[in-house]
């Protein structure tokens, strides 16, 4: 063991300050070598991920990962994944059949016989699965897919609103004061702290009754307070009133726009409500559709915009149409089992599409949005537009017309007094689920958001790249930091505007790699801002120019365009100017807009400056496993941004790195693991620790000094760690080798590619959020269709059992009345030496009823 150094040692290793990057060159692995491998060929029982050999591994790295799969082999070699061995379910990336296939309830497929209870948790399986059908069905009719529109739209079918049921189903409502002000009594303060009345957000279904049917002046004049904070003159917006009416269920409140700061557990309820009530369809759809490792298959369809289509899926007659097509091909099948079954595997197949570089050119970065918005204009007579261009048209114009926006995008803001209320800030508002930063459930959605984001970019040839600390992560080992809770993305500002009139506002569907692989159900919406022509700072508002937003949770990636602008840039690039545009010249004629043209020098609306040759030709990198785009001059970026201690600094936020594993490790476990083999080495030298014995120092013992037995028992010692490095030790390997030829100013291009197509394939690392949230909660569809069932019976037998309730304490009072009425008719007997008996009139059975409280709904603290 070495966890003992001289202090001179120590000194002297200090001295010496090496990059990390130059440490061992590794390779990948061997096909059916790694351990991730042996699992799913042996433990597991799946087919080898692997299909072609990159480099040789080093001999030392080689026997290095055959001590730890022995070893895991001994220990975890046919264990079965329980509570005890959880983290196993981590390495279970492989295709399901179980988890791909549904039973259609039977109040869809015979409604007849059934009643429909108008209410069901969301299930992506459930929706993708009568989407899909309903699609290949009406392709089969027509030749042309703009001829076809998804017909239904309920953000209930996408986004898991059941939250919302206990209040939907609730006998007892509350209204939009009592549940949801947190408000203080002075105004001041209020605006200070962004805390709105919940008239500012929120309406009742009184409201809205009085909003539609206005009878006198009151009422009327509620309307018009109403009216200053929605555009009750948009027809549309009635009829949104009107579909909230009609609807079979509510809650009584209705969240119409962003609702200020708030409670976590209110936040949570108040974004639900607006997607149930408010939020508008996507415009369309984009489902990445695996098909093979050399293509992609991206299918966009239009969704239909009618109030009047805002159906939930339960509500139509996909499912009853879809069950009467499986029974037409399943007779035989249909005469052992009843069940409809719909498997959302046999819709999909493999996805995948690259190229090694891309070359931008200066005009990328020049903003045409004026001669685009004029275009639209004169196409807008003709009657031509599509909804997106619609939209896109009708941001421009109002960014033509406002010189001071305000901001666009609201985030999940939570009241300071709350804890961790800080990092609502990262979540957009209108899909917030929770704070699940620092939990394991952070990291299946980041990589999620990556993967959808990389793989539709490439899809549509959209010029994009990591950025920030999404870049400086992928410098360090390919793969995001630990405690990274949000991703950062750059592209010139012609490929925002493509982005901004093509597919703002849509919904993204990825569905996985397809093969052995697990299926994924990731959805993200693509949200652009309408101030996209101002190209500076401003009041600082909208520094983010669009978000790509995960719809289960809220985490998003930022999205900055970078444009050439009269903006002055960094003191750093005055020395490349040449004389005639130095700055020290009085020439008023010399503006920063031709210094930056002259420079090639853009920037974004947060003045982060690049200049063409720091990003040009754009390489192709892995990032996270998947294919994607890094800029050329990484190295100079990330030195600008963050100085030399950001490249190779092996602590920060708590996290040491550990070079021959390539991961972040919290340090507090580490320095527990070297104090416990500290500990166990004076045992076994018969020492004693004194009381008085200080704890050793370990958060300065250089861990570059570890052997080959020293990392594997930290890894053994750290369930979670161990597996971390099983599932992410091909892709870091694969990275160090990469960036050590970058960095070098060597090609990669052999690689990755072969033929121009993409040879090097890493498998998944993490599980789709869903399928790694209904594991982790043993959700099975089928039993949720029960206990909703039983829910939605219980609360219509409620009613019935209060009225009885109350019809039996009416027959109490009269019973009481009646005897009342007879006492009185008697004489009063008094009692010798006793003050007077006072009659119980009806005046003071009045008063006891009023003191008796109604119960009311649980209302959250304020």
């Amino acid at each position: 063991m070495m966890f003992r150094k001289s202090r001179c040692l120590y000194l002297l290793i200090m001295i010496v300050i090496f990059h990390f990057i130059v440490i061992t060159l590794i390779g990948y692995n061997e096909p059916g070598s790694s351990l991730q491998s042996k699992l799913q060929v042996n433990l597991f029982d799946v087919k080898n991920y692997f299909s072609n050999t990159i480099y040789e591994k080093p001999n030392s790295l080689l026997k290095f990962n055959q001590k730890i799969d022995k070893k895991f082999e001994s220990i975890y070699g046919g264990v079965e994944v329980n509570d005890e061995n959880r983290f196993l379910y981590l390495l279970e990336l492989f295709n399901n059949q179980h988890s791909n296939e549904i039973i259609i309830p039977e109040y869809l497929t015979d409604p007849d016989t059934y009643e429909n209870p108008h209410l069901q948790d969301f299930d992506p399986r459930f929706t993708l699965g009568l989407i899909f059908d309903y699609l290949s069905t009406s392709l089969r009719r027509v030749s042309n897919l703009d001829d076809v529109s998804i017909p239904y739209f309920h953000w209930s079918d996408w986004s898991d609103l059941s939250v919302l049921d206990e209040y939907l189903l609730s006998n007892d409502k509350s209204d939009c004061v009592s549940f949801f002000d947190v408000s203080t009594n002075n105004r001041l303060r209020n605006k200070k702290l962004e805390i709105l009345k919940p008239e500012d957000f929120c309406l009742n279904d009184e409201d809205i009754e009085l909003i539609l049917n206005p009878k006198d002046q009151e009422t009327k004049e509620k309307r018009a307070l109403v009216d200053q904070l929605i555009d009750l003159k948009d027809e549309e917006t009635l009829k949104a009133l009107r579909k909230i009416k009609d609807e079979p269920y509510s809650t009584n409140w209705h969240i119409f726009k962003y609702p200020g700061r708030s409670k976590k557990k209110l936040k949570i309820i108040q974004s639900k409500s607006y997607l149930n009530d408010f939020m508008p369809p996507p415009l369309a759809i984009n489902f990445l559709l695996p098909f093979d490792n050399s293509r992609s298959i991206d299918l966009r369809v239009q969704v239909n915009q009618k109030i009047e289509n805002k159906k939930k899926l339960i509500d139509t007659d996909l499912a009853q149409n879809y069950a009467k097509r499986y029974r037409r091909a399943n007779k035989e099948l249909l005469d052992v089992s009843k069940d409809i079954i719909l498997n959302i595997r046999d819709q999909t197949s493999y996805l995948q599409s690259t190229s090694y570089s891309k070359f931008l050119e200066p005009q990328d970065f020049i903003d045409n949005s004026t001669s685009i918005h004029n275009q639209l204009q004169l196409e807008n007579t003709k009657k031509i537009l599509s909804d997106s261009d619609l939209n896109y048209m009708n941001s421009l114009n109002v960014s033509l017309g406002t010189g001071s926006p305000s901001k666009y995008f609201d985030e999940a803001k939570i009241l300071k007094k709350e804890l961790n209320w800080a990092l609502g800030g990262h979540y957009d508002w209108r899909f917030f689920s929770g704070i699940i930063n620092y939990t394991e459930k952070q990291p299946p959605v980041l990589f999620g958001l990556i993967r959808a984001w990389l793989t539709f970019t490439n899809t549509y040839g959209l010029n994009t790249w990591i950025a920030h600390g999404s870049l400086l992560s992928w410098y360090w080992n390919g793969i995001s930091f630990p405690w990274d809770n949000d991703i950062d993305v750059q592209m010139p500002i012609a490929d925002l505007h493509k982005l901004s009139r093509y597919h703002n506002q849509s919904l993204i569907v990825d569905l996985g790699q397809g093969g052995d692989e697990e299926s994924r159900f990731g959805r993200y919406f693509l949200d652009c801002g309408t101030f996209i022509l101002s190209r500076v700072k401003g009041n600082g508002n909208n520094n983010i120019d669009a978000r790509f937003i995960d719809v289960d949770t809220g985490l998003y990636i930022d999205i900055t365009g970078l444009a050439l602008t009269d903006t002055k840039t960094p003191t750093r690039f005055n020395h490349e100017l040449p004389s005639h545009l130095d700055r020290n010249l009085l020439d008023e004629t010399i503006s920063d807009y031709n210094r930056n043209e002259w420079l090639e020098a853009y920037n974004c609306r947060n003045n982060h400056f690049v200049r063409l040759s720091e990003v040009n030709p754009l390489k192709l990198s892995i990032i996270e496993g998947q294919p994607g785009y890094i800029p050329n001059n990484f190295a100079q970026l990330l030195h600008n941004e963050y100085g030399k201690k950001g490249l190779m600094a092996k602590k920060f936020k708590g996290f040491t790195f550990l070079p021959k594993l390539r991961m972040w490790l919290v340090s507090r476990n580490l320095n527990k693991f070297l104090h416990n083999q500290e500990q166990k080495q004076k045992l076994e030298r018969g020492e004693v620790k004194r009381d008085d014995e200080e704890e050793e120092d370990y958060d300065n013992i250089p861990v570059k000094h570890f052997k080959d037995e020293d990392y594997i028992d930290l890894l053994f010692d750290q369930p979670e760690l161990l597996v971390e490095y099983i599932l992410t030790r091909n892709i870091t390997e694969f990275h160090e080798h990469e960036i050590k030829q970058l960095l070098n100013g060597k090609d990669t291009k052999s690689m990755l590619l072969h033929d121009d197509h993409l040879k090097t394939y890493f498998p998944t690392i993490r599980h789709d959020y869903f399928t790694y949230c209904a594991r982790r909660e043993n959700y099975k569809f089928e039993r949720m269709v029960e206990d909703k069932l039983k829910q939605v019976k219980l609360s219509k037998e409620a009613p019935l059992e209060t009225k009885q309730d109350e019809q039996d304490e009416q027959d109490q009072q009269d019973q009481q009345n009646k005897q009342g009425q007879d006492q009185r008719s008697k004489p009063i007997q008094k009692a010798p030496g006793h003050p007077p008996i006072l009659e119980q009139t009806q005046e003071a059975t009045d008063d006891i009823s009023r003191t008796r409280v109604d119960p009311q709904p649980n209302q959250p603290d304020t």
